[in-house]
Formats: structure tokens, C-alpha cells, sequence
């Protein structure tokens, strides 16, 4: 059996190789754009809309309720727990920017991958 994977540094940040992995995925990319942009706590039925949106405009598909609906269970069940067990969010009723946010920020500019978060 294999140790397991440190995934967080000596000073309690994640590591640079836990945050790589983490962003990788398009689906947590734009939960971390999306609340740079929006700057204020978010609930998640509003989040899951943000989401929903960002991946309708890159797949030039409409979005169906049962697709909203699917993305909200995958959010809650999976992207924002291993969001929030990094540090990278906080989340309880509302998802915020957790301490280790910028971290996470930092890597996605660094690699030019911002979509265009939009909101009133």
C-alpha cells in the first residue's frame, strides 16, 4: 500500500502540484474565474447558473434544466470539496475566496486560460 499524497506544503498551503491538478479541470477553472469576477460570497444555485453559462457559451449548446440541475450535483458533491479542502474556497451556505484563493488565481493567469465572466 502507498503512502499517501502530501497535498499541502509545511505552512499549510497547497502544493504547487496539488493546485496544477486542481485547475486543470474547466469546471473548477470557472468556479475560481467566476468568483474573482463577481468579488462577494455567492450561493450556489447562483454560482451553478454562473458555471452552467460559461460552459453553454463554450460548447454553443442551450442549456437544459436537467443540465443545471446535473451541474449543481456535480459542484456540491465534487469540484467544491475538493476546492474547499485546499483552501482555495470557502464554502458553507454561501462559496467564497477561501486563504489560498490567490494561489489558484496567480496559477490560472499565469496560463491565459480567463473566459469572459459577465454580471449585473
Amino acid at each position: 500500500m502507498r503512502p499517501p499524497r502530501r497535498t499541502m506544503s509545511n505552512d499549510g498551503a497547497p502544493r504547487q502540484a496539488t493546485v496544477l491538478t486542481l485547475v486543470s479541470n474547466a469546471r473548477r477553472r470557472r468556479v475560481i474565474w467566476t468568483l474573482a469576477a463577481l468579488d462577494a460570497p455567492v450561493d450556489v444555485e447562483t454560482l451553478t447558473g454562473f458555471v452552467v453559462s460559461l460552459e453553454a457559451a463554450d460548447t454553443a449548446a442551450a442549456t437544459q434544466w436537467q443540465d443545471r440541475r446535473s451541474v449543481r450535483h456535480n459542484l456540491k458533491q465534487r469540484h467544491l470539496v475538493q476546492l474547499s479542502e485546499a483552501g482555495i474556497i470557502t464554502w458553507t451556505e454561501t462559496v467564497q475566496p477561501g486563504p489560498h484563493f490567490p494561489i489558484a488565481l496567480r496559477t490560472l493567469a499565469a496560463s491565459g486560460t480567463a473566459p469572459s465572466v459577465t454580471h449585473d
